[in-house]
C-alpha cells in the first residue's frame, strides 16, 4: 500500500510542476480559442457546448485532488520578486 501511495505523490508532484508552467496556460488558452472559433462551424450545437463543459468539469474536479497531494510549496519553487 505504501508503494502505491508513494507513486501517487510522485505523480501528483510531476503533474503539479507541469501544470504550473506558462506553456500549460497557453495550451489551455489556445484550446479555448479554437473551441470558440469552431462554434459557427458546428452551429453552436449542444454537442459543441458539451465538449467544453465536460473538459472544464474534469479539470475543475481534479485540481483540488492534485493540490492536496503535493506540498504547499515544492522544493523547486521560488518566490519571484519585482
Amino acid at each position: 500500500m505504501r508503494d502505491r501511495s508513494l507513486w501517487f505523490v510522485r505523480f501528483a508532484q510531476s503533474v503539479s510542476q507541469f501544470t504550473g508552467q506558462p506553456v500549460t496556460f497557453f495550451i489551455a488558452l489556445a484550446t479555448i480559442v479554437v473551441w470558440a472559433i469552431s462554434g459557427p462551424l458546428f452551429g453552436f450545437s449542444d454537442t459543441w457546448q458539451l465538449v467544453i463543459n465536460t473538459g472544464t468539469t474534469i479539470v475543475k474536479s481534479r485540481t483540488p485532488v492534485r493540490a492536496e497531494a503535493v506540498p504547499k510549496r515544492p522544493a523547486g519553487a521560488k518566490a519571484r520578486k519585482g
